[in-house]
């Protein structure tokens, strides 16, 4: 299973930056299969939102 972190997902969907959004393609395109699954973590989506429940 790989880690997805917020930036990986930013550059995938935005495609902003050429050279980080080239990296983000060839994770999520070639690396990523069902035998081999994305996992995004809940705190990078909402980083605040951990705070909110601990209080």
């Amino acid at each position: 299973m790989i880690g997805l972190d917020t930036n990986v997902l930013v550059r995938y969907l935005t495609q902003d930056d050429p050279e980080q959004s080239m990296q983000a393609n060839q994770i999520i395109d070639e690396q990523l299969t069902p035998r081999n699954p994305g996992f995004i973590g809940f705190q990078p989506l909402w980083p605040g939102f951990g705070d909110l429940l601990s209080s």
